[in-house]
């Protein structure tokens, strides 16, 4: 099973055809692209790698938070934002994408961007997955001291995420290559 068909096993219909169209119509470009520039993942193919490395990281984290208190989201609803949370980054590149796209430089941009994409592909998200996508790097400039912004989901897919740019921003190493089969 590729990378991406692990991540995809877990998104439910319609959403999950939906995926595999945009991956399709897109393939060159998702499966070369960088996790990033120079931070995290910043190889070729790095961005499918943070996508599934997010994943493997979210199966174990969930599991572990679901033993302590009921969570109020699924591992299907973490699939989706994880699939759709950096999907700028698969035109933003243009080394790797050679396609006319607006000049991403801010987050804003990106994530309007993004949610020009969800509509183009008519995804079926629930409030609280587009909080998510949204919010999954934090708040930001939309940062209230007097009320929460980012939702649950947002907050766990933003621990998942850091955890593979900033933790393990260059796996997977060689020697380590293989890690997550064991587990």
């Amino acid at each position: 099973m590729s990378k991406l068909s692990y991540i995809l096993s877990y998104i439910p219909q319609p959403n999950k055809d939906k995926c595999q169209k945009l991956y399709k119509s897109n393939q060159i470009a998702f499966d070369n692209v960088p996790g990033s520039l120079s931070k995290h993942q910043a190889w070729t193919g790095g961005y499918i790698d943070h996508l599934f490395e997010m994943m493997k990281i979210a199966e174990k984290l969930y599991k572990a938070l679901s033993y302590e208190r009921h969570l109020h989201f699924y591992l299907e609803d973490i699939a989706i934002v994880i699939f759709l949370h950096d999907l700028d980054k698969v035109w933003k590149y243009e080394k790797v994408n050679k396609q006319k796209v607006p000049i991403m430089r801010t987050s804003q941009e990106r994530k309007q961007f993004t949610l020009k994409k969800i509509e183009e592909f008519e995804f079926d998200l629930t409030s609280e997955q587009l909080n998510a996508i949204m919010y999954i790097e934090g708040e930001g400039e939309d940062y209230n001291p007097d009320f929460r912004v980012m939702g649950k989901l947002g907050a766990f897919c933003h621990c998942c995420d850091t955890l593979s740019a900033r933790l393990w921003f260059d796996y997977p190493k060689a020697e380590e290559k293989g890690a997550w089969s064991r587990i």
